[in-house]
Order: C-alpha cells, then structure tokens, then sequence
C-alpha cells in the first residue's frame, strides 16, 4: 500500500497523481506483502523556484529492522518521481537478489 503526503501547501493535479501510480505500480509488485510505503511530495521554495521539488520515499517491510528512505530533488515532478522510481527499482532488485543468493548457498557450520 502506498500512501501520498503533500507539504508546504502544495497540490499536486490529476496527470501528476496517474504519472506517479503508474510508474510506481511495478515498485509495488517488488514488495512483499503487507509493506507500508510513504511518498511525500515537498515544494520546498514554492513559488520561488529553482531545484524545489522533492520526493521521498519511506518503505517499511515487515521484519526488517530499518525502513528505506530515498529522496530526489529536481525542477519538475516528473523528473523527481523518474530518478526516484528507478533508483528504488535497482535497490530492491539487488536486495531480492541478495536474499535469493543467500537461499540458493547457505551457510555450513563449522564444527
């Protein structure tokens, strides 16, 4: 499950929105079952402009100890939600693979 925060009085508009669960929705598929995801979408200078637009990602998956936190900044939302998708793509990908490499060799006691 994936849950949306807006900060600094932002409002996100409906192409956002769908970009953002559309690129997203394979993340989902990644996670196992009963993972809480956060996304918070930051305007951190507002009407201001510049390198403002922040998102972060804060995923908790049961039975590990500490959540994982990614963060973007770029001058658009979709950019931000690009780099993001597809850095926490690679993460969870190297994280499934290393828990699948631990299944396939397991460790031998020494005696």
């Amino acid at each position: 499950m994936i849950n949306i925060k807006l900060r600094n009085h932002i409002k996100l508009d409906e192409d956002t929105k769908q970009y953002f669960q559309k690129r997203f929705s394979k993340i989902e598929k990644l996670l196992p079952e009963n993972s809480f995801a956060e996304v918070e979408f930051i305007d951190q200078f507002g009407d201001k402009g510049g390198v403002d637009k922040l998102v972060q990602v804060d995923i908790t998956i049961p039975g590990e100890k500490n959540p994982i936190h990614l963060e973007n900044s770029a001058h658009d939302w979709m950019t931000s939600i690009d780099v993001l998708k597809d850095r926490l793509e690679h993460y969870l990908l190297n994280r499934k693979d290393k828990i699948l490499e631990s299944h396939r060799h397991p460790r031998e006691d020494k005696q």
